[in-house]
């Protein structure tokens, strides 16, 4: 669940270890391809809950005839095994009265790693002791530790920790639409899952015992060989699709006007988190005062309604705007997301045909100035609006057609149809538009087959 800085550092890293990068993938997504490769004949519906040292991740999937289609991903970057321990080292130093020794590094570290141990210990025993013998501090200073620390007084401490595993839970859940009786599977990955508290969690949120069939080490490791292998085209897993989704909404700075009052700096999403890639969404911008002649593109990722709380990506200006009153001209803009990271924002202006875009791409330097351009070139295929697209053009021209037909109660029923599918499409959710566009179908065939 990183977000574009905390996947630069991690091409950084790889960079500094001699590792090409070859594509960056989300690990909850990874681990559901580890789970999902002995399952392919299965359909199901998982959670993947992944809590490693420092990170929680949750992805909701769906696998069906050797696809697996991720269906949402949500996390919190700043929650993880490490947090367990610190509280457990909370614990142990406030009953020994030494809560200053956490102002001393050598010693937190010292209680710390006792700490660790014990939490291990924990996950197997209803008790663990935690044990320091006259560890050196310096100055002739030394610190000693022996307590026994029960499983029910660590859940005790555990308990906002635990808490807060739930938000991002519930809210993958949300953004996939499903409820969490509609989950047949709860997969679990990362070391700390192993803790009982843990377990029972993800057993009270989904009614079901998770699934540990794959080392909860290994399984982010074997999804990104099975990635691996489907980028390097391996007979193997030919017969094997994944989908992934944009994890973070991505979107532009805009103006709100309040009467004569202008209010700055607002988020505005293009194309939203859950989003299946690669992707391509539109969205259209007026001007805010009198005569404008360009509009500056402030390109931002994030969640936040205010732009100074999510993450600028970067910005560009696109000018020759028609000189036109205030709100009267108007500049569509496209953001395009592919497999590989890269973003592509695009500015139109409908009047003038005026355009303007820039690539940003989530590892600098990792892709060619050639690479780069093809991924634009494939990206080109998906900038559309669904309004145009065949399935849709079709549906809206039967049902028009048919509307000049009907009267009364059957002709209001047609309309309301009607505008549902126009209200998706301006969503441009693949999935609202689907499913719009086959009940005006179903309505439409129902109607022609009346007496």
């Amino acid at each position: 669940y990183f977000d574009e800085a905390q996947r630069r550092a991690t091409q950084d890293a790889a960079a500094i270890a001699g590792l090409k990068v070859e594509r960056i993938i989300n690990e909850p997504t990874a681990a559901a391809m580890a789970y999902g490769l002995h399952n392919r004949s299965r359909e199901f519906r998982a959670v993947v809950l992944d809590l490693g040292g420092g990170t929680f991740d949750v992805t909701v999937l769906e696998v069906m005839e050797g696809v697996i289609e991720i269906g949402s991903s949500a996390g919190d970057t700043r929650l993880g095994g490490e947090d367990f321990v610190d509280s457990l080292a909370d614990l142990v130093a406030s009953r020994d009265g030494r809560a200053e020794t956490r102002n001393d590094p050598r010693a937190w570290a010292a209680v710390r790693a006792a700490c660790e141990r014990a939490k291990r210990r924990l996950s197997a025993q209803t008790e663990a002791e935690v044990l320091l013998t006259e560890v050196g501090l310096g100055a002739r200073r030394t610190l000693s530790v022996q307590q026994t620390v029960s499983r029910e007084d660590a859940e005790r401490v555990w308990e906002p920790l635990l808490a807060r595993m739930r938000a991002p839970i519930r809210r993958a859940l949300s953004d996939a639409r499903l409820r969490p009786e509609q989950i047949d599977e709860v997969l679990v990955v990362g070391g700390a899952t192993r803790m009982p508290c843990v377990l029972r969690l993800a057993a009270e949120l989904f009614g079901r015992m998770p699934l540990r069939s794959l080392p909860p080490d290994e399984a982010v490791a074997f999804g990104a060989a099975i990635q691996a292998a489907l980028k390097s085209r391996d007979a193997a897993v030919d017969d094997l699709v994944v989908t992934d989704v944009a994890p973070f909404s991505m979107g532009i700075a805009t103006v709100d006007m309040m009467g004569s009052r202008a209010v700055n700096g607002l988020f505005t999403p293009v194309l939203e988190r859950g989003t299946v890639i690669p992707a391509s969404r539109v969205k259209s911008f007026h001007t805010v005062q009198a005569m404008q002649k360009e509009i500056k593109v402030e390109i931002y990722q994030g969640e936040h309604a205010l732009c100074r709380q999510n993450r600028k990506l970067g910005e560009f200006t696109i000018d020759s705007l028609p000189p036109r009153p205030a709100g009267e001209a108007s500049i569509d803009v496209r953001f395009s997301y592919d497999l590989n990271g890269l973003l592509e924002v695009e500015a139109l202006v409908p009047e003038t045909g005026h355009r303007k875009a820039i690539a940003l791409e989530q590892t600098p330097g990792r892709l060619t100035p050639a690479q780069v351009a093809q991924a634009r070139q494939d990206m080109a295929r998906l900038k559309f609006h669904p309004r145009d697209a065949l399935p849709n053009t079709t549906a809206m021209a039967r049902a028009e057609a048919m509307f000049a037909e009907l009267t009364g109660f059957q002709r209001e029923l047609l309309a309301r149809h009607m505008s549902d599918l126009r209200l998706a499409l301006e969503g441009q959710d693949p999935a609202a538009i689907a499913a719009s566009r086959e009940q005006l179908i179903g309505l439409m065939a129902a109607l022609a087959g009346r007496d």
